[in-house]
């Protein structure tokens, strides 16, 4: 398999168990969820994490970009309270 982007043969897939000890994070918003791996959002789902990798340019392959629709059905309506809140608690924790 070559890179979707560079077009490499130095793509490497990677899989993990994890159970249900899986926390994916939007750094844009702080909003997270812990549980089992995210279904149908090309990196893996349930029990397994599973993604490939470009180590040529860093580039994750699949089928990427994720639409709007399929991102909100994952990871729900942004609590702008909540994110203001964490910021907050993390500005706070560096001084």
């Amino acid at each position: 398999m070559n890179c979707r982007s560079c077009k490499s043969s130095k793509v490497v897939a990677i899989t993990a168990k994890c159970d249900d000890l899986c926390t994916t994070t939007d750094l844009s918003t702080g909003k997270f969820q812990e549980g089992c791996v995210p279904t149908d959002v090309g990196i893996g789902g349930g029990d397994y994490l599973k993604i490939c990798i470009c180590f040529q340019c860093g580039q994750l392959q699949g089928k990427f970009p994720l639409s709007d629709e399929k991102y909100k059905t994952v990871f729900g309506k942004v609590d702008e309270k909540a994110v203001t809140k964490l910021f907050q608690d993390a500005i706070s924790k560096q001084k």
